[in-house]
């Protein structure tokens, strides 16, 4: 370069250096105009055809610093065309820095531009922009060292782009993410600006989290963090009004759950400052201005005050219409426009807003479905509820259509069962009503549908990846796509420990091999929503002398969808079956059942009461409509009960019905008080779809296991289990303090699976509900890891508290007794609550008798046997008892007749076991439990 040459080249520095001198000048005093200036004068100083001989740290250096400056003015002013600028100006720094190989600039310009492209998105709502921010992010974490003073900044950015990735798919990975990485960025950032930065974003993703969860303690966080932020940064720090009204969120949150309406007015004061800042900026004033619309509407909530409802109304109208059906946060504000119209119709009666509530709701969640599954089902479900009390039947359904389909995205979303759990905690009762709307509005089949789609989520899904159901593609000549799919579900299963990233690609890699299993015919459900043709129909057809009845409370009353053997469904409608008198009933047999040890008398009286308030409510009027339907069947129907709710931790099967004349009466002889004299037969199953695995299951063993407890309070379990393997016409085991590998192993292999032993619900965590052996608990966990399919048909849980699922989630039905489904087991015998040693034996040597004897299938054997205990006088007690002491070994008969001796000499009336808490415990679930009478 010759001496002119560096004169241009020293000259070009010296403006470089004058023009970013003037640049921050500008920014500090706020003042706009300056500021755009210097920028262009930088932008005309780098197309200077001797601006690319300056050294690389100066040149890209100022295409960082005109890129950052159209970025700020976009902010200031909401041109798209300097967010463009800005994008343009980083891809060339990006460039040359990789050409440099200048990891260290490189690193910077991912982050800038994974920036500046979320925010494209947030203009344009091309996802394709949010993926390539994602990106650029990640790389830019991964390039820069640890310890790098760039770490928290490039974290920070990461995290951003997490959270609304979390916000469009509803993933809580991305959430939970998003907060460990701006932890670790609080950690480490030294300098006061950045972690100000840091500490605003942080808020953000816990209150993100707190919307969710509800945790107090998120939101103190988020609070005390974005007061901090504030606090730390300058007022004219461009950043400054974007923490304020962040802020302002944070109070009107505290003052909606603490009723403090001066911190209402505090946050209503601040969002005006906020929009008369950014009165030259439409973009950022329309969301600034839905912050204030609802800060109004929970004033008016406080005060009454009608003025302020008129004023949010307003407010949001503007804001819907300026924000176009693209953005991220349309279908947000949609349903906040929603919901104030609704208000107002709560005011005024004016049909007019109910409409109005209607598009904006229904404008929400159709667009919610692809940008924000979780406003979906929250706009869904409210505008649902609101229209089900109003009797809108046919609006109801489309709102619960919408809410329906958005948990289904959310559940698929997460890779964390726990994950999918608490989105499911977020839907409870939602099936049921959708169900009630659909039922109303004329569709029964997808009534149906509704209900079964509702129960057990996860049991469905575990049921349809196990191979048994694959091998069926084999012989239909798609042995390709089950290989294919074989591979992608081991490889899934077995990166549970792997990273999040790695563990999406996996499962979207095995849910398009299942979307083309769904295509092939026999599969249309595979792994997809149930349909009334594809899942039920085919199971109430499989059985003549069978009906199928889905329960299902709501708010406003509940319902029965019964299907009988033609397949066709019909409703009962049970106008006192609400969500609270479920929830009432649940609450006083949970509270009575847990002081049972304390207040036998009052246990007894409990359970009185709860059957007869269940037959009044619910099962009452399914009897009298089966007996009706008399002409379907030679003999009194067996009925599978699907409950939705908390009605399946409930004994319905017990419930006190009116004594009525027909063909159902009278089938187990004497008393007809209970739902057990009306029918032939009675099961639970968690969904329909549980029933299909008995028909694809292997050819049962020929042979069975009876194994007991030697620890006290099991004084007849030696002499249960000696009874029952003479009953089985298997070669049986019986096994004294069996191990839990023992049970496992014979859980895979044998026929049947007698347990005498202790057993534990906690209906909190229901994984943790155990069989107590000699080796330790066994666990409902360690059943669901259990590896291996089970050629099991029939497990009879001969102890405590089996058969009672979860509280949190009722409807996964995730117990014992359902767990053994998980993992193939046919049919399930469990308790749904503790029973006295005496009272378990008597049942079951009748039941055994029944089942092998009689050869009934185990859904009619147990209702037999429990009649039969329920109506046994002393003397036919005795001589049951007679019986199984004469059957016992010489060396056990003599300590089993003494103790049988002081049983009896406790009996204080003629038929001792009369009371429910005695018979009606224990209850099936699943198919018959004999391979002759499953599903064809």
């Amino acid at each position: 370069m010759n001496m002119v040459g560096f004169r241009h080249l020293f000259r070009m520095q010296k403006r470089l250096q004058n023009l970013e001198v003037q640049r921050v000048a500008a920014l500090g005093r706020n003042d706009w105009k300056e500021f755009e200036s210097s920028a262009a004068g930088l932008e005309e100083l780098i197309r200077d055809p001797g601006f690319k001989a300056m050294p690389v740290r100066q040149l890209i250096g100022g295409l960082n610093v005109i890129a950052e400056s159209r970025r700020i003015l976009f902010v200031v002013h909401g041109r798209a065309d300097d967010l463009d600028k800005a994008i343009t100006l980083w891809r060339e720094a990006l460039d040359i820095s990789m050409k440099m190989r200048r990891t260290d600039y490189q690193a910077n310009f991912h982050n800038n531009l994974g920036l500046a492209l979320d925010t494209l998105f947030g203009v344009t709502g091309e996802r394709r922009f949010f993926e390539e921010s994602v990106r650029h992010a990640e790389r830019a974490v991964e390039i820069t060292s640890p310890g790098s003073p760039d770490m928290p900044r490039h974290a920070s950015t990461l995290a951003l782009r997490y959270q609304t990735r979390y916000r469009l798919t509803g993933d809580l990975a991305d959430i939970e993410e998003s907060v460990k990485l701006l932890e670790s960025a609080l950690r480490q950032e030294r300098k006061r600006e950045g972690s100000a930065k840091i500490r605003h974003n942080l808020s953000m993703c816990l209150m993100d989290r707190f919307r969710h969860s509800e945790d107090p303690l998120d939101l103190e966080r988020s609070y005390d963090l974005i007061e901090q932020a504030l606090r730390d940064t300058e007022r004219n720090d461009p950043e400054y009004v974007d923490t304020l009204n962040v802020f302002a969120g944070r109070l009107e949150t505290l003052a909606s759950v603490t009723g403090d309406r001066a911190l209402l007015e505090r946050a209503l004061a601040h969002y005006r400052e906020v929009i008369e800042w950014f009165a030259g900026n439409p973009g950022k004033r329309l969301g600034v201005e839905r912050n204030l619309a609802t800060c109004l509407m929970a004033t008016y909530h406080l005060t009454g005050d009608a003025g302020q409802l008129q004023d949010a109304l307003s407010l949001m109208k503007e804001v819907v219409a300026g924000t176009g059906e693209e953005h991220p946060k349309y279908s947000g504000r949609c349903a906040d426009l929603g919901r104030i119209h609704y208000e107002r119709h709560l005011v005024t009666a004016d049909e007019g807003d109910w409409l109005e509530a209607v598009r904006a709701f229904g404008n929400s969640c159709r667009t919610g479905l692809i940008a924000d599954p979780a406003m979906a089902l929250q706009a869904g479900r409210g505008w649902g509820d609101a229209a089900l009390a109003k009797e809108r039947w046919a609006e109801a359904d489309v709102a619960y259509d919408y809410a329906v389909k958005a948990v289904d995205a959310l559940w698929r979303a997460q890779i964390s069962p726990s994950y999918r759990e608490s989105w499911l905690a977020r839907a409870v009762g939602l099936h049921a009503r959708s169900a009630y709307a659909a039922a109303r509005a004329g569709d029964l089949r997808k009534a149906a549908a509704r209900l079964e789609h509702g129960r057990a989520f996860a049991l469905s899904e575990k049921m349809a990846l196990v191979d048994v159901e694959l091998d069926r593609l084999e012989t239909l000549g798609h042995g390709e796509l089950r290989h294919r799919f074989l591979i992608a579900r081991n490889r899934l299963f077995g990166a549970a420990d792997s990273d999040a990233g790695h563990l999406r690609e996996l499962r979207d890699e095995l849910m398009d091999v299942a979307a083309q299993i769904a295509d092939v015919d026999g599969f249309q459900d595979f792994l997809q929503p149930p349909t009334f043709e594809g899942t039920i129909a085919p199971i109430a057809r499989a059985d003549p002398g069978r009906v199928l009845v889905y329960l299902g409370a709501t708010h406003v009353g509940g319902l029965a969808v019964i299907i009988a053997a033609d397949g066709e469904p019909f409703v009962i409608w049970l106008d006192s079956l609400t969500e609270e008198q479920v929830e009432g009933v649940y609450r006083d047999f949970s509270r009575a059942n847990g002081r049972r040890l304390v207040d036998r008398a009052g246990w007894d009286d409990t359970l009185e009461t709860v059957a007869s308030r269940l037959g009044a409510m619910v099962m009452g009027p399914v009897v009298k409509a089966l007996t009706t339907m008399a002409g379907h069947w030679e003999r009194a129907p067996e009925v599978m009960l699907v409950p939705q709710g908390l009605l399946s931790s409930l004994p319905l099967h017990a419930a006190l019905v009116e004594d009525r004349e027909g063909p159902a009466q009278g089938v187990g002889g004497g008393h007809t008080g209970h739902v057990l004299d009306h029918v032939s037969g009675f099961s639970y199953a968690p969904n329909a779809r549980s029933l299909r695995r008995a028909e694809w299951s292997e050819p049962p063993s020929a042979t069975a296991l009876a194994a007991y407890n030697t620890c006290d309070g099991l004084t007849f379990s030696l002499a249960e289990a000696h009874h029952v393997a003479q009953r089985l016409p298997e070669h049986c085991t019986v096994a004294a303090d069996p191990g839990r590998t023992e049970v496992l192993t014979r859980l895979r292999s044998d026929r049947v699976v007698h347990l005498a032993v202790h057993g534990r619900s906690d209906p909190y965590r229901p994984v943790d509900s155990h069989l107590l052996l000699a080796t330790g608990p066994l666990s409902l966990k360690e059943i669901l890891e259990a590896d291996g399919s089970t050629r099991c048909e029939l497990a009879v849980l001969s102890a405590c508290e089996t058969g009672v699922p979860g509280e949190r989630l009722p409807d996964e039905a995730v117990s014992l007794a359902v767990g053994l489904l998980h993992i193939g087991v046919s049919g399930v015998v469990s308790s749904q609550w503790a029973v006295s040693d005496s009272a378990a034996l008597l049942l079951m040597a009748k039941l055994y008798e029944l089942f092998t004897v009689a050869e009934l299938p185990m859904a009619q054997a147990l209702r037999r046997a429990q009649i039969w205990l329920r109506d046994a006088s002393c003397d036919d007690l005795a001589t049951l008892l007679d019986e199984i002491g004469a059957r016992l070994p010489t060396a056990e008969a003599a300590a089993f007749r003494e103790a049988a001796r002081e049983v009896r000499w406790n009996w204080s009336d003629n038929r001792p076991y009369n009371g429910l808490r005695h018979w009606a415990a224990f209850t099936f679930t699943g198919i018959h439990g004999t391979r002759e009478h499953a599903c064809e």
